[in-house]
């Protein structure tokens, strides 16, 4: 179930998130935060609510998900992020599809100049605020994101 989807039948019910949260055994809160994709989703989630909503949950095949291979921040700290099989989406043309995850390398400093380095790191800190500020955008990439922003703020205080 998208979180979209699940917006979607609760509004169609007539449920308040606090409704449908109480019938699935979730908090009110927790319910905000899957339809709005601050939130994963578990299996066990996801069946609880579809029960609530009176829908039959849809079960994903294992091996119609893959897991592809870390880029990014999720490289450099072992994370890999198993995902559908659907086409990465621009930020500005679909957010809910967007997966680019930040390039750990610009933390990196290398050969360049104080003053290069330090652009190369203002570049960074503003698309990371740009993506951290698109509503829609995945929960594992908003984290990404978020943690790549950290980083980048503390090398800038150095």
């Amino acid at each position: 179930m998208s979180r979209q989807h699940i917006k979607d039948l609760r509004t169609l019910r007539k449920l308040s998130q606090a409704a449908l949260g109480k019938a699935a055994g979730l908090t009110a809160a927790e319910i905000s935060r899957i339809e709005c994709g601050y939130r994963d989703l578990s299996e066990t989630e996801a069946v609880a609510i579809a029960k609530a909503l009176d829908v039959l949950p849809v079960k994903v095949d294992p091996r119609l998900l893959k897991e592809i291979k870390p880029v990014g921040l999720a490289a450099t700290t072992g994370t890999a992020v198993a995902e559908a099989p659907l086409p990465t989406a621009s930020l500005e043309e679909d957010p809910a599809n967007f997966r680019e995850l930040p390039d750990a390398a610009l933390l990196e400093r290398g050969e360049a100049s104080e003053p290069d380095y330090r652009m190369r790191l203002q570049g960074a800190l503003k698309r990371a605020a740009q993506v951290l500020h698109t509503s829609k955008v995945p929960a594992a990439t908003w984290r990404a994101w978020r943690e790549f922003e950290r980083q980048v703020q503390e090398r800038l205080r150095q």
